[in-house]
């Protein structure tokens, strides 16, 4: 899926990638010119969770220090099946400084 929307001032480009290797080697060239990543995460999948680090990675190396990245988690609305806790996202943040 891919959001296009101009916004006086402001371009915002949504890509979703759903974490497939296939998109990997694109990532670089959309981060070199981002101020801002979103990295979103599925809370009922630990694996989608641990794959974050990794995107986050990539956006540093990119980027260094001069992007602000946000952590995202999805599919609260299945909070019953909820596999990744609170508590270690908060850990993965102070970890990743983000």
């Amino acid at each position: 899926m891919y959001i296009f929307l101009l916004i006086p001032l402001h371009l915002l480009q949504l890509w979703d990638t759903a974490g497939q290797e296939r998109f990997r080697s694109l990532i670089p060239s959309y981060i070199r010119d981002s101020t801002v990543a979103v990295v979103v995460y599925d809370i009922t999948n630990v694996n989608s969770f641990q794959q974050t680090s990794k995107w986050i990675d990539d956006v540093r190396t990119e980027r260094g220090s001069d992007v602000i990245i946000m952590l995202v988690g999805n599919k609260t609305d299945l909070g019953d099946k909820r596999y990744v806790v609170f508590h270690s996202v908060m850990i993965s943040v102070a970890a990743s400084d983000i």
